[in-house]
């Protein structure tokens, strides 16, 4: 019976198909590699066992100069000491990679850039104790398979794979350079989770979001994390894991938002980017709602300010108009409009007569 199922499979899925039993996956279980934590505590204390397992992925999504691929990297500086590491960066490019590796280990990224040598000798010299491998990505030929391979030819027990990114890395069948093709997109996640499982591979993966996941925060609020990755929806089910970054706000914080983890627990915490370092710190939530209140009343009073200095201009060009007037000519929300004339009457920049039916006329003081 279990052969002609088998033969069925095949037939239907392709030869990599086949059936098992629990006995079997529980047995795998058993003889498969060490976990790998991140090295970021927030985001490690949220899997059961305080890592990733060999042959399960998790993929960092954001939105361009949200940090995700500074994040990556950061998992590949804290694992790459004891892990080894494969890496394929076809967004970020090797020399940019290799320039965060290097801010992240505390060197200059300007000495870096320039080639200094003493920097150069110095970074060289920090990287030679540790197992990271960079794929080129100059070479148009380059694909998951390669990279997969790479990785696997490494004789260790565990092994990570950073692939940047999901958008942009295709399978050597399909190498369209479309990051919207849904098709490609889905056969490149279903394979790198097969291939995964099949070499235990622990894999850490960069995906863009769609636009309106970051384009409008309004918007934004009303759409489910999961269905944000742009591209296809194969992104969130063949991942185990996924972590989606917000925006850096005016102060550096990024909100992390962990809306699948098949490892423990979904969760959320804040973090700051420090440009300098590549780096990102993790921030008491409390402290970080704390300045992203501060900055949404930074914003509200410039916003308001900004208003108050089209209705000078208003009523510059017209004296003696009522309120609804004054709406007509520079728009905006009904009570902000409100809030911007008390400031100008407080201010003592503009003030009010008595009009028609208990109305206030306004005028430049």
């Amino acid at each position: 019976m279990a052969d002609a199922l088998d033969a069925v499979a095949a037939r239907v899925f392709g030869e990599e198909t086949s059936w098992t039993t629990p006995a079997d996956v529980i047995e795998r279980l058993a003889v498969q590699g060490d976990i790998v934590p991140t090295g970021f505590a927030p985001l490690d204390r949220l899997f059961r066992r305080g890592g990733i397992p060999p042959g399960r992925i998790l993929v960092i999504g954001g939105p361009p100069g949200s940090g995700k691929t500074t994040f990556a990297s950061m998992i590949v500086t804290a694992v790459s000491p004891k892990v080894p590491v494969c890496a394929l960066f076809l967004d970020e490019g090797v020399e940019q990679a290799t320039v965060k590796l290097g801010q992240q280990l505390g060197y200059d990224r300007d000495k870096l850039e320039a080639g200094d040598k003493g920097t150069v000798a110095l970074l060289r010299s920090r990287l030679g104790g540790i197992s990271l491998r960079l794929l080129e990505t100059d070479n148009p030929d380059v694909c998951l398979e390669i990279a997969v391979e790479l990785a696997a030819e490494v004789d260790a027990p565990t092994r990570l794979l950073v692939l940047d990114s999901v958008q942009t890395i295709r399978a050597a069948a399909d190498q369209k350079p479309d990051p919207e093709e849904r098709e490609a997109i889905s056969a490149f996640m279903w394979l790198t989770r097969r291939l995964a499982k099949k070499h235990d591979l622990v894999v850490i993966a960069t995906a863009q979001l769609n636009r309106p996941a970051y384009s409008n925060r309004k918007t934004s609020k009303d759409i489910n994390p999961l269905a944000m990755f742009a591209g296809s929806r194969a992104i969130e089910h063949a991942c185990d894991v996924a972590v989606l970054l917000d925006e850096p706000d005016d102060d550096g914080i990024v909100r992390f938002v962990i809306p699948r983890n098949r490892l423990g627990e979904k969760g959320r915490f804040s973090a700051r980017l420090n440009m300098d370092r590549a780096t990102f710190v993790h921030v008491d939530d409390a402290v970080a709602e704390q300045e992203r209140c501060t900055q949404a009343d930074r914003d509200a009073e410039q916003s308001l300010d900004k208003l108050g200095e089209r209705i000078i201009a208003v009523l510059r060009k017209h004296e003696r108009l009522n309120r609804a007037a004054i709406h007509e000519r520079v728009g905006g929300q009904s009570q902000r409009l409100s809030d911007a004339l008390d400031g100008l009457e407080a201010r003592g920049v503009a003030v009010w007569d008595s009009g028609p039916r208990n109305s206030k006329l306004w005028k430049l003081k």
